[in-house]
């Protein structure tokens, strides 16, 4: 039955026939020491790289792309176990590679000074519109802004690092460490493209031992920076990280994982000794993102039947999506205790959820985290669908409260688990709701990474300044509003990472900010805004009919556009 309702799109090749490319052998510490001494000669030289060379390395790296982009897909959907039904989904994971590409394309024709698009002030916050910043985009993602928050008294300025360049400032090249993730194939060769073109660096990959099977694609990607010595791509365990995390030519680091192994690196295996010391073993710096117990903020409102529908679907993909693997998965929907609409919500929300095929648990550790959630609430755990041995089975928690260390909001569940959270409110004053719900995300729900808040616009309308209020006082790094807040990773040119207050000893979502195309100094947060029904079905709904046809086409369209390539998207978003 699971098998016959499967939403994702028709197979355009899918997984069949497919072979998976051999595990290389991890890397051993005389490879780690040459790929090093090679990068340490380099790093220098790629400082000096003109403009014009960068564009002919990124073209080739471009046209690489379009080789080896669709088997990333496949080979994702494979060793996840999702088979040819899932590779659309992993197709959107690949896209946003295309688009981090393109973006950069963009960045280095303007001479890394771009113009910022629009910008507005609200209150002491200067707020840079970044996207849409082409006609394109206002077609393909009709309605939808993204916009990056300075930190407060800050002016919008750019590309601090370049201009410091030209003023013979940063003389010497450096060589960073990359710890790739392990659940989102887009990651590590985004992060490689950040730290070359955006940072100025060169790199050390080491790919995560759970998605190493990508690594010949991407050595096949980056070949034209790898043979001239800019880029490495190494695989292996903790102890290859740890090597190379260490290593005296290293000179900082960058990972994408969970605040324990953060910890590990950053303080050792006596983690708590060496913070109460204030003495951490690594002595270079380091930034990271490091995952959320992502909240869905309902506001109460006057939604019709197909507004419910519409946005059970949404929030039911936030689920599902990579069988709950993700940073940005929903975890909390926070809600209106007195809403009328309440149950209908959620009995809306668990039927989309039941009707969605389960997936395999995938991602070691994921399974022991799901049994320890519904252990803990025992009965309260509703299981909505039935999974076969080491499936994720699709599972709520209504009711949860919101007391201070609750396990919901303080546990990043990192599996098909989702908790509701009631907040008392009466339903015709949304400010208190608005006000209630900030202390909740904010001060009781661990993470500082991504939040999304669904609002209908004529409450949004009636109140403005308290809804404007509360999206400027929410301490979260991406934030999306009527849509999943996964578009500030996807978009490419929103900042994407952790709210800025994180410390090496408290590091919560992590610290820095990646994916920042504009260069904006002193940026703090992405918010991107949606309207609050799409038409046609987002690519990111996991019902979606042409999930595969349309992101096939759009990551062909981002890495080389034409008129033909973008009618071809368009096509394919109707069918879906």
């Amino acid at each position: 039955a699971a098998a016959e309702n499967r939403p994702f799109c028709r197979t355009m090749g899918g997984t069949a026939g497919f072979v998976p490319p051999e595990k290389q052998a991890f890397a051993s510490t005389s490879d780690l020491d040459d790929a090093l001494k090679i990068l340490s000669e380099k790093k220098d030289h790629w400082r000096s790289k003109t403009l014009e060379e960068r564009k002919q390395y990124l073209q080739k790296v471009i046209d690489n792309y379009e080789k080896v982009y669709f088997d990333i897909a496949r080979a994702a959907s494979y060793a996840k176990g999702t088979d040819e039904n899932g590779v659309g989904e992993e197709l959107q994971n690949v896209t946003v590679i295309a688009n981090f590409l393109n973006c950069i394309q963009v960045l280095l024709n303007t001479n890394y000074a771009p113009k910022i698009p629009k910008v507005r002030q609200y209150k002491d916050h200067t707020i840079a519109q970044v996207y849409p910043f082409n006609t394109a985009d206002k077609v393909l993602l009709m309605g939808v802004t993204g916009e990056t928050w300075l930190e407060a008294g800050k002016p919008p300025t750019t590309g601090k690092y370049f201009r410091e360049k030209q003023q013979g400032m940063h003389s010497s090249g450096k060589l960073s460490c990359v710890l790739g993730a392990g659940n989102v194939t887009s990651i590590p060769p985004t992060d490689v493209l950040s730290k070359l073109f955006i940072e100025d660096e060169v790199v050390i990959l080491k790919m995560n031992p759970v998605n190493d099977y990508i690594t010949l694609y991407l050595q096949k990607m980056f070949a034209p920076l790898v043979e001239d010595g800019f880029v490495r791509i190494v695989t292996g365990g903790g102890d290859v990280g740890a090597y190379l995390t260490q290593h005296e030519s290293v000179d900082n680091v960058h990972i994408t994982g969970s605040d324990k192994t953060h910890d590990l690196i950053v303080w050792g295996k006596d983690v708590q000794a060496q913070k109460e010391k204030g003495e951490p073993l690594l002595k270079k710096p380091i930034t990271s993102e490091l995952g959320c117990v992502t909240p869905f903020v309902v506001v109460p409102g006057p939604w019709s039947d197909g507004d419910i529908e519409y946005h059970a679907r949404q929030l039911a993909s936030a689920v599902v999506n990579n069988a709950s693997c993700n940073c940005v998965a929903a975890k909390v929907i926070i809600t209106c205790k007195e809403w009328t609409l309440r149950d209908k919500f959620l009995s809306a929300v668990e039927k989309m959820l039941s009707s969605l095929p389960t997936r395999q648990m995938y991602y070691p550790g994921s399974k022991e985290k799901y049994a320890a959630y519904v252990e803990h609430y025992g009965d309260k755990a509703k299981t909505l669908a039935h999974a076969e041995a080491g499936e994720v089975p699709w599972t709520i928690v209504r009711d949860v409260s919101h007391s201070d260390g609750e396990y919901a909001l303080q546990n990043e569940a990192w599996s098909g688990v989702i908790a509701e959270v009631p907040i008392s409110a009466d339903e015709a004053s949304p400010a208190v709701f608005l006000e209630r719900a900030e202390n909740v995300v904010n001060e009781k729900t661990w993470g500082t990474l991504s939040a999304t808040v669904l609002v209908h616009p004529k409450t949004e309308k009636r109140f403005k300044k308290e809804f404007e209020e509360f999206i400027a006082k929410l301490k979260y790094g991406a934030i999306g509003i009527n849509v999943w807040s996964s578009l500030s990773y996807a978009l490419g040119v929103t900042v994407w990472g952790g709210h800025p207050g994180s410390t090496l000893k408290n590091v919560q979502s992590g610290i820095g900010v990646g994916h920042n195309l504009f260069m904006l100094d002193n940026a703090m947060k992405s918010v991107v805004r949606g309207p609050f029904r799409m038409w046609p079905t987002p690519a990111w709904f996991a019902d979606n009919k042409n999930l595969q046809g349309t992101m096939k086409n759009f990551a062909l369209y981002k890495a080389k556009p034409s008129v033909g390539r973008f009618l071809r998207v368009l096509l394919a978003g109707l069918r879906g």
